[in-house]
C-alpha cells in the first residue's frame, strides 16, 4: 500500500457537497482507502480576481493502484461532476490533484510527483499539514510543515533574474527582492533556464510579470477554514 495525498478545489455550485461525494467516490474506488480528510479552507482565486472564492482542502488516502491508474480514477470522478478543461487556472466544480504517492518522484508527460507547484501555494499547503505535517518532500528535503512557514515570512523574500520583474515586484509591499537568490522563497527565472528547487520559470514580458503575480497570490494567500469538526478527520 502506498500514502497519497490528494488536493481537492473548486468555485462553481456547491462546492462543499462536491467535496464530501467526490472523497465518498474516491474511497468507494477499488484499491483504496481514504485515510483522513482536512478540514475546508476558503482561498483566493488565481487569475481571474473577479471569479468566486475557492474552497480548498485535501485527503489522505492508502491505494495498492499505481499513480498513474489513480490519476485516471481522480480524473473519471472530475468529469463526473463537471469538470472542463477550457481554461488554465479557471473557475471550475471540482480539480483533484495528486500531490504525493509516497516518496515516489515521477516526471512523464502526463504526471510529475511530487506536484510540481504544491510547494508555493497555500491552499494546497495548509490542508495538506493538517494531515501529514513531517511528510518530507524527496527533492527539496523539508517537510509539508516547512514548506508552508517558508511563505510566512513578511515580507515575503523573493529573487528574479530579470531586470523589469525586479522592477515590477519592487513595487510590492507584501514581498522584498533580494540578490542572493539562496536567501528567496521563490525565485522567478527566465523559462529558458533551468529548473530547479523553488525556481519558477516565467516568461519575458507582461505574460511574465502576469505570471509571477498568480504564483504570489497563492503563496501570499492565508486561507482560512470554514469548519474545525472531527468528524471530517476519519474519512468524508
Amino acid at each position: 500500500m502506498t500514502t497519497c495525498f490528494v488536493a481537492f478545489g473548486g468555485n462553481l455550485g456547491d462546492v462543499a457537497a462536491t467535496f464530501s461525494a467526490a472523497a465518498d467516490a474516491l474511497a468507494a474506488t477499488p484499491g483504496v482507502s481514504l485515510a483522513a480528510r482536512s478540514r475546508t479552507y476558503r482561498t483566493r482565486p488565481m487569475g481571474d480576481a473577479a471569479a468566486p472564492a475557492y474552497l480548498n482542502a485535501a485527503v489522505e488516502l492508502d491505494t495498492q493502484l499505481t499513480p498513474e491508474v489513480l490519476l485516471t480514477e481522480m480524473q473519471r470522478i472530475e468529469n463526473r461532476f463537471g469538470r472542463t478543461r477550457e481554461q488554465h487556472w479557471g473557475s471550475r466544480t471540482l480539480d483533484l490533484d495528486l500531490l504525493a504517492a509516497g516518496t515516489r518522484v515521477v516526471a512523464t508527460p502526463r504526471l510529475t510527483l511530487p506536484h510540481p507547484l504544491a510547494w508555493h501555494r497555500r491552499f494546497v499547503l495548509d490542508p495538506w499539514c493538517e494531515l501529514s505535517p513531517e511528510w518530507t518532500h524527496p527533492v527539496l528535503g523539508e517537510t509539508v510543515r516547512a514548506m508552508r512557514e517558508r511563505l510566512l515570512v513578511r515580507p515575503l523574500p523573493v529573487h528574479a533574474d530579470a531586470e523589469e520583474l525586479r522592477r515590477r515586484l519592487s513595487r510590492r509591499e507584501d514581498v522584498v527582492v533580494v540578490e542572493d537568490s539562496t536567501a528567496a522563497a521563490i525565485r522567478f527565472v527566465s523559462e529558458h533556464s533551468a529548473r530547479g528547487p523553488r525556481n519558477v520559470l516565467v516568461p519575458s514580458g507582461a505574460a511574465g510579470g502576469r505570471l509571477a503575480d498568480d504564483v504570489l497570490t497563492a503563496a501570499l494567500d492565508d486561507p482560512q477554514p470554514l469548519v474545525s469538526t472531527d468528524d471530517e478527520r476519519g474519512g468524508a
